[in-house]
């Protein structure tokens, strides 16, 4: 398995932002980023992880 202790924040960041910035096609073609500002009114920094 992975060591998360050996795992940055700026590594968890950079990963975050690509699977966030991602369209999906269960969103209809919208990036995650995109639903959660159209559901929310609100931009967020992050969404599938953190540490």
């Amino acid at each position: 398995g992975t060591d998360f202790r050996d795992i940055t924040n700026e590594q968890v960041m950079r990963v975050q932002n690509i699977l966030n910035s991602r369209p999906r096609k269960r969103l209809g073609y919208m990036t995650p980023k995109e639903k959660y500002k159209l559901l929310t009114n609100n931009e967020f920094d992050t969404v599938a992880l953190s540490v």
